[in-house]
Protein backbone atom coordinates (compact mmCIF):
# COMPACT_ATOMS: atom_id res chain seq x y z
CA UNK A 1 0.00 0.00 0.00
CA UNK A 2 2.62 2.25 0.72
CA UNK A 3 4.09 2.03 -2.61
CA UNK A 4 1.12 2.88 -4.34
CA UNK A 5 0.87 6.09 -2.13
CA UNK A 6 2.18 9.00 -4.28
CA UNK A 7 3.62 10.83 -1.36
CA UNK A 8 6.02 9.68 1.83
CA UNK A 9 2.68 10.57 4.18
CA UNK A 10 1.12 7.47 5.86
CA UNK A 11 -2.28 7.07 5.58
CA UNK A 12 -4.21 6.17 8.52
CA UNK A 13 -4.89 2.61 6.87
CA UNK A 14 -1.52 2.05 6.29
CA UNK A 15 -0.98 2.93 10.00
CA UNK A 16 -3.72 0.78 11.24
CA UNK A 17 -2.81 -2.23 8.89
CA UNK A 18 1.05 -2.20 9.84
CA UNK A 19 0.14 -1.72 13.34
CA UNK A 20 -2.02 -4.73 13.75
CA UNK A 21 0.21 -7.02 11.66
CA UNK A 22 2.50 -6.36 14.55
CA UNK A 23 0.40 -7.08 17.46
CA UNK A 24 2.11 -9.03 19.89
CA UNK A 25 6.01 -7.70 19.53
CA UNK A 26 6.26 -5.35 21.75
CA UNK A 27 4.79 -7.71 24.37
CA UNK A 28 7.49 -9.78 23.40
CA UNK A 29 9.91 -7.45 23.43
CA UNK A 30 9.32 -6.22 27.31
CA UNK A 31 9.61 -9.90 28.40
CA UNK A 32 12.84 -10.64 26.39
CA UNK A 33 14.43 -7.34 27.79
CA UNK A 34 12.18 -5.16 29.72
CA UNK A 35 14.87 -2.30 30.65
CA UNK A 36 14.07 0.28 27.48
CA UNK A 37 10.02 0.17 28.61
CA UNK A 38 10.95 0.77 32.24
CA UNK A 39 13.20 3.46 31.70
CA UNK A 40 10.55 5.24 29.83
CA UNK A 41 7.75 4.44 32.43
CA UNK A 42 10.16 5.47 34.97
CA UNK A 43 10.99 8.81 33.50
CA UNK A 44 7.36 9.58 33.14
CA UNK A 45 6.24 9.04 36.46
CA UNK A 46 8.99 11.33 37.57
CA UNK A 47 7.54 13.92 35.86
CA UNK A 48 4.13 13.19 37.42
CA UNK A 49 5.14 12.87 40.15
CA UNK A 50 6.88 15.94 40.04
CA UNK A 51 3.57 18.09 38.79
CA UNK A 52 1.14 16.21 41.42
CA UNK A 53 -0.78 15.23 38.04
CA UNK A 54 -3.61 12.76 39.37
CA UNK A 55 -7.61 11.89 38.30
CA UNK A 56 -7.72 10.56 35.43
CA UNK A 57 -5.04 9.35 32.45
CA UNK A 58 -5.45 7.88 28.97
CA UNK A 59 -2.66 6.93 27.07
CA UNK A 60 -3.28 7.76 23.29
CA UNK A 61 -2.04 4.90 21.09
CA UNK A 62 -1.71 2.95 23.94
CA UNK A 63 -0.13 -0.21 21.29
CA UNK A 64 -0.01 -3.07 23.62
CA UNK A 65 0.37 -1.21 26.56
CA UNK A 66 4.22 -1.93 27.26
CA UNK A 67 4.61 1.55 28.29
CA UNK A 68 1.56 2.61 30.22
CA UNK A 69 1.70 -0.70 32.46
CA UNK A 70 5.16 0.02 33.90
CA UNK A 71 4.30 3.28 34.24
CA UNK A 72 1.34 2.00 36.48
CA UNK A 73 3.53 -0.03 38.49
CA UNK A 74 5.73 2.60 39.19
CA UNK A 75 3.31 5.22 40.55
CA UNK A 76 2.07 1.74 42.59
CA UNK A 77 5.42 2.19 44.11
CA UNK A 78 4.51 4.90 45.99
CA UNK A 79 1.94 3.62 47.73
CA UNK A 80 -0.93 6.25 46.41
CA UNK A 81 -3.33 5.73 43.89
CA UNK A 82 -2.62 8.91 41.68
CA UNK A 83 -4.95 7.79 39.06
CA UNK A 84 -8.79 6.82 39.67
CA UNK A 85 -9.60 6.16 35.90
CA UNK A 86 -7.04 4.72 33.15
CA UNK A 87 -7.47 4.48 29.77
CA UNK A 88 -6.01 3.27 26.71
CA UNK A 89 -6.98 3.62 23.09
CA UNK A 90 -5.32 2.67 19.37
CA UNK A 91 -6.45 2.18 16.26
CA UNK A 92 -5.18 -1.58 15.83
CA UNK A 93 -8.05 -3.98 17.66
CA UNK A 94 -5.35 -6.84 17.81
CA UNK A 95 -2.90 -4.09 19.32
CA UNK A 96 -5.68 -3.95 22.19
CA UNK A 97 -6.31 -7.51 22.14
CA UNK A 98 -2.76 -7.96 23.16
CA UNK A 99 -2.67 -5.13 25.67
CA UNK A 100 -5.70 -6.19 27.80
CA UNK A 101 -3.68 -9.47 28.31
CA UNK A 102 -0.64 -8.14 29.16
CA UNK A 103 -2.32 -6.09 31.65
CA UNK A 104 -3.83 -8.57 33.08
CA UNK A 105 -0.92 -10.75 33.39
CA UNK A 106 1.02 -7.53 34.81
CA UNK A 107 -1.79 -6.92 37.67
CA UNK A 108 -2.80 -3.90 36.02
CA UNK A 109 -6.86 -5.19 34.93
CA UNK A 110 -8.29 -1.84 35.84
CA UNK A 111 -7.36 0.09 32.43
CA UNK A 112 -10.21 0.42 30.40
CA UNK A 113 -9.16 -0.29 26.56
CA UNK A 114 -11.25 0.89 23.05
CA UNK A 115 -10.25 1.48 19.73
CA UNK A 116 -9.92 4.99 18.29
CA UNK A 117 -8.10 7.54 15.81
CA UNK A 118 -5.83 9.84 17.11
CA UNK A 119 -7.58 12.07 14.22
CA UNK A 120 -11.23 11.50 15.67
CA UNK A 121 -10.81 10.84 19.32
CA UNK A 122 -14.09 9.09 20.94
CA UNK A 123 -14.27 10.85 23.55
CA UNK A 124 -15.98 14.17 24.74
CA UNK A 125 -13.98 17.72 25.61
CA UNK A 126 -11.79 18.00 28.64
CA UNK A 127 -12.41 14.48 30.10
CA UNK A 128 -8.98 13.16 31.41
CA UNK A 129 -6.37 15.26 33.53
CA UNK A 130 -3.35 13.92 31.87
CA UNK A 131 -3.21 12.71 27.82
CA UNK A 132 0.08 11.79 26.69
CA UNK A 133 1.46 9.72 24.08
CA UNK A 134 4.77 7.23 23.65
CA UNK A 135 5.56 7.60 19.67
CA UNK A 136 2.25 7.33 18.64
CA UNK A 137 1.91 10.47 16.68
CA UNK A 138 5.05 9.53 15.21
CA UNK A 139 4.10 8.09 11.82
CA UNK A 140 1.61 11.01 11.04
CA UNK A 141 3.87 13.66 9.16
CA UNK A 142 1.24 16.13 7.92
CA UNK A 143 -1.35 16.20 10.06
CA UNK A 144 0.92 17.12 13.42
CA UNK A 145 -2.06 20.50 13.68
CA UNK A 146 -4.78 17.92 13.58
CA UNK A 147 -3.50 15.42 16.06
CA UNK A 148 -2.69 17.88 18.75
CA UNK A 149 -5.98 19.87 18.02
CA UNK A 150 -7.58 16.47 19.03
CA UNK A 151 -5.11 15.44 21.72
CA UNK A 152 -5.59 18.68 23.76
CA UNK A 153 -9.57 18.77 23.38
CA UNK A 154 -9.99 15.96 25.41
CA UNK A 155 -7.88 17.27 28.25
CA UNK A 156 -8.44 19.27 30.93
CA UNK A 157 -4.56 19.96 32.61
CA UNK A 158 -1.59 17.99 30.86
CA UNK A 159 -0.75 16.77 27.22
CA UNK A 160 2.71 14.95 27.76
CA UNK A 161 4.61 14.08 24.32
CA UNK A 162 7.42 11.69 23.44
CA UNK A 163 7.42 12.06 20.11
CA UNK A 164 10.35 12.23 17.73
CA UNK A 165 11.97 15.50 17.77
CA UNK A 166 12.89 16.90 14.15
CA UNK A 167 14.58 20.19 15.74
CA UNK A 168 16.93 18.36 17.90
CA UNK A 169 17.73 15.37 15.64
CA UNK A 170 21.23 15.15 13.31
CA UNK A 171 21.10 14.81 9.60
CA UNK A 172 21.16 11.15 9.10
CA UNK A 173 18.14 11.07 11.38
CA UNK A 174 15.82 13.67 10.01
CA UNK A 175 16.39 11.95 6.53
CA UNK A 176 15.39 8.74 7.91
CA UNK A 177 11.98 10.67 9.10
CA UNK A 178 11.38 12.05 6.29
CA UNK A 179 12.17 8.59 4.47
CA UNK A 180 9.43 6.74 6.86
CA UNK A 181 6.51 9.89 6.97
CA UNK A 182 7.61 10.48 10.04
CA UNK A 183 5.98 14.27 12.30
CA UNK A 184 8.29 16.96 11.80
CA UNK A 185 6.40 20.00 12.40
CA UNK A 186 5.02 18.95 15.81
CA UNK A 187 6.69 21.68 18.38
CA UNK A 188 6.32 24.22 15.35
CA UNK A 189 2.32 23.26 15.26
CA UNK A 190 2.11 23.42 18.83
CA UNK A 191 3.36 26.82 18.70
CA UNK A 192 1.20 27.85 15.69
CA UNK A 193 -1.90 26.85 18.02
CA UNK A 194 -0.91 28.56 20.87
CA UNK A 195 -0.59 26.34 23.17
CA UNK A 196 1.52 26.57 26.70
CA UNK A 197 4.34 24.55 26.06
CA UNK A 198 6.31 24.39 29.59
CA UNK A 199 8.75 21.80 28.55
CA UNK A 200 10.29 20.43 24.99
CA UNK A 201 13.59 18.69 24.71
CA UNK A 202 15.25 15.63 24.45
CA UNK A 203 14.21 12.47 26.26
CA UNK A 204 16.72 10.38 27.48
CA UNK A 205 17.81 10.48 23.65
CA UNK A 206 21.06 11.75 21.91
CA UNK A 207 21.17 13.57 18.13
CA UNK A 208 22.83 10.86 16.51
CA UNK A 209 20.05 8.79 17.52
CA UNK A 210 18.71 6.70 14.53
CA UNK A 211 15.25 8.25 15.97
CA UNK A 212 15.89 10.32 18.64
CA UNK A 213 13.00 11.08 21.50
CA UNK A 214 11.82 14.44 22.57
CA UNK A 215 9.85 15.27 24.98
CA UNK A 216 7.37 18.24 25.05
CA UNK A 217 4.77 19.01 27.80
CA UNK A 218 1.85 20.81 27.41
CA UNK A 219 -0.09 22.79 30.46
CA UNK A 220 -4.11 23.43 29.28
CA UNK A 221 -6.78 25.85 31.81
CA UNK A 222 -10.17 24.66 31.73
CA UNK A 223 -12.87 26.98 33.46
CA UNK A 224 -15.03 25.84 36.04
CA UNK A 225 -17.65 25.32 33.87
CA UNK A 226 -15.32 23.33 30.84
CA UNK A 227 -14.21 21.01 34.03
CA UNK A 228 -18.02 19.99 34.62
CA UNK A 229 -18.66 16.41 34.54
CA UNK A 230 -21.31 15.44 31.82
CA UNK A 231 -23.45 12.64 31.26
CA UNK A 232 -20.81 10.12 30.00
CA UNK A 233 -17.15 10.13 28.86
CA UNK A 234 -17.54 8.52 25.46
CA UNK A 235 -18.67 10.58 22.11
CA UNK A 236 -19.27 9.65 18.51
CA UNK A 237 -15.81 9.86 16.74
CA UNK A 238 -17.89 11.24 13.46
CA UNK A 239 -20.20 13.34 14.89
CA UNK A 240 -18.44 14.44 18.80
CA UNK A 241 -22.38 13.63 20.22
CA UNK A 242 -23.03 11.81 23.72
CA UNK A 243 -22.66 7.95 22.85
CA UNK A 244 -23.69 5.21 24.97
CA UNK A 245 -23.23 1.84 25.95
CA UNK A 246 -26.55 -0.25 25.48
CA UNK A 247 -27.07 -4.12 26.18
CA UNK A 248 -29.69 -6.33 24.99
CA UNK A 249 -31.19 -8.78 26.57
CA UNK A 250 -28.88 -11.74 25.31
CA UNK A 251 -25.76 -10.34 27.12
CA UNK A 252 -24.71 -8.43 24.21
CA UNK A 253 -23.64 -4.93 24.17
CA UNK A 254 -22.82 -2.24 21.93
CA UNK A 255 -22.06 1.82 21.87
CA UNK A 256 -24.85 3.76 20.20
CA UNK A 257 -25.21 7.57 19.33
CA UNK A 258 -28.93 8.34 19.61
CA UNK A 259 -28.20 11.65 17.68
CA UNK A 260 -26.24 10.50 14.75
CA UNK A 261 -27.95 7.39 14.59
CA UNK A 262 -24.53 5.57 14.94
CA UNK A 263 -23.40 2.20 16.53
CA UNK A 264 -20.35 0.95 17.70
CA UNK A 265 -19.45 -3.01 18.01
CA UNK A 266 -17.58 -4.65 21.28
CA UNK A 267 -15.38 -7.32 19.96
CA UNK A 268 -14.39 -9.29 22.96
CA UNK A 269 -14.78 -7.06 25.09
CA UNK A 270 -13.16 -4.35 23.06
CA UNK A 271 -15.12 -1.22 21.80
CA UNK A 272 -14.37 -0.68 18.55
CA UNK A 273 -15.08 3.10 18.24
CA UNK A 274 -13.64 4.12 15.01
CA UNK A 275 -15.27 6.18 12.57
CA UNK A 276 -14.62 3.30 9.66
CA UNK A 277 -16.50 0.82 11.84
CA UNK A 278 -19.53 2.84 12.39
CA UNK A 279 -23.00 1.39 11.19
CA UNK A 280 -25.74 2.71 10.54
CA UNK A 281 -29.03 1.80 12.54
CA UNK A 282 -31.85 4.40 12.74
CA UNK A 283 -34.20 1.97 14.42
CA UNK A 284 -31.39 0.50 17.08
CA UNK A 285 -33.47 1.26 20.28
CA UNK A 286 -37.05 0.41 18.50
CA UNK A 287 -38.06 -3.01 20.05
CA UNK A 288 -39.51 -4.79 17.29
CA UNK A 289 -39.72 -7.73 19.30
CA UNK A 290 -42.81 -5.91 21.45
CA UNK A 291 -44.20 -4.32 17.84
CA UNK A 292 -43.85 -7.82 16.17
CA UNK A 293 -45.63 -9.35 18.89
CA UNK A 294 -47.95 -6.73 19.36
CA UNK A 295 -49.10 -6.80 15.66
CA UNK A 296 -49.23 -10.50 15.71
CA UNK A 297 -51.93 -10.56 18.43
CA UNK A 298 -53.53 -8.30 16.51
CA UNK A 299 -53.64 -10.48 13.64
CA UNK A 300 -54.87 -13.48 15.55
CA UNK A 301 -57.98 -11.21 16.55
CA UNK A 302 -58.54 -9.90 13.91
CA UNK A 303 -58.64 -13.84 11.99
CA UNK A 304 -61.52 -14.86 14.65
CA UNK A 305 -63.35 -11.48 14.28
CA UNK A 306 -63.62 -12.76 10.50
CA UNK A 307 -64.42 -16.21 11.28
CA UNK A 308 -67.75 -15.16 13.54
CA UNK A 309 -68.42 -12.45 10.75
CA UNK A 310 -68.60 -16.20 8.61
CA UNK A 311 -70.71 -17.79 11.06
CA UNK A 312 -67.71 -20.38 11.75
CA UNK A 313 -66.64 -18.81 15.28
CA UNK A 314 -68.61 -21.49 17.38
CA UNK A 315 -70.83 -20.11 19.88
CA UNK A 316 -70.89 -16.50 19.48
CA UNK A 317 -71.47 -16.60 15.72
CA UNK A 318 -73.95 -15.58 13.82
CA UNK A 319 -77.23 -17.85 14.14
CA UNK A 320 -79.20 -18.72 11.09
CA UNK A 321 -82.65 -16.81 10.99
CA UNK A 322 -85.12 -16.88 8.73
CA UNK A 323 -84.74 -12.96 8.62
CA UNK A 324 -80.69 -13.22 8.23
CA UNK A 325 -81.07 -15.63 4.84
CA UNK A 326 -81.51 -13.73 2.23
CA UNK A 327 -81.83 -10.32 1.02
CA UNK A 328 -81.62 -6.58 2.10
CA UNK A 329 -83.20 -7.44 5.86
CA UNK A 330 -80.89 -10.14 6.08
CA UNK A 331 -77.95 -8.03 5.46
CA UNK A 332 -79.09 -5.52 7.65
CA UNK A 333 -79.64 -8.14 10.30
CA UNK A 334 -75.82 -8.90 10.05
CA UNK A 335 -74.18 -5.73 9.48
CA UNK A 336 -76.93 -4.89 13.17
CA UNK A 337 -75.19 -8.08 14.80
CA UNK A 338 -71.96 -7.29 13.54
CA UNK A 339 -72.08 -3.90 15.53
CA UNK A 340 -73.11 -5.84 18.73
CA UNK A 341 -70.24 -8.24 18.40
CA UNK A 342 -67.60 -5.86 18.25
CA UNK A 343 -68.57 -3.46 20.67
Amino acid sequence: MKNQSQTQANTTEQIMISYDFQAGTYMEGYYQDPSEYDQTAQRLAEIILAKSISGTVVEAGVGEASILVPLLNELDAHKKPYFQSVYGFDISWSRIKAAKAFAKAQGQDKIQFFMGDLLNIPIRDNSFDLVYTNHAIEPNDGREKEILEELYRVTRKYLILREPCYEFAGQEARARMKKHGYVTKLYQSAQELGYEIETYGLFHSSPEDRNPSGLMIIRKECSMEEEQERDGLFACPVSQKNMKKYENPMGEADYYCPESMLVYPIIQGVPCSTANNAVVATKYLEDFDQKANAEQKGRAKWQHTKKVINGNGGGGGITSSPRAKNGTAGRFFQKRRLFRIIC
